[in-house]
């Protein structure tokens, strides 16, 4: 039992980690750090992987056993925490989306506006000057 209290414990810390990173990726996307967010989007996904794995062990184990009483109240514990943290990640995620966002359609129009400057001077040809 001592390994799933472990292993739950873990859990947890792996997913603060995973908001810690997401939070991150907020900050960079404010700065427009696009790199920044690619790398942390990378780790995050590789943490998240190693997070589904875990629960499932821990689901596995609970499972395969039946807890005593006391490990109940820690098993409900895990799970309420566990849906807080999850909660938070997603409004963070929610909030990096919509800067995400805005940086796209920011970068859109910076395309948009290039692109009409270059259709503006695509009829003068100073290579071919008449004189």
């Amino acid at each position: 039992m001592e390994n799933v209290i472990y292993k739950m414990d873990q859990h947890l810390d792996l997913l603060n980690k995973s908001l810690e990173l997401t939070e991150k990726m907020l900050a960079d996307a404010n700065t427009e750090n696009i790199n920044g967010i690619e790398a942390d989007a990378q780790n995050r996904e590789r943490l998240l992987n190693i997070i589904a794995t875990l629960q499932t062990e821990i689901e596995n184990e609970l499972k395969a056993c039946q807890p005593e009483k006391t490990l109940n109240m820690k098993v409900q514990n895990w799970v309420s925490r566990t849906q807080i943290c999850v909660e938070q990640i997603f409004q963070v995620d929610q909030k990096l989306l919509d800067t995400l966002h805005a940086i796209k359609d920011k970068t859109h129009q910076e395309i948009g506006v290039v692109h009409k400057q270059k259709q503006g001077v695509k009829g003068y040809n100073l290579n071919n000057v008449k004189r």
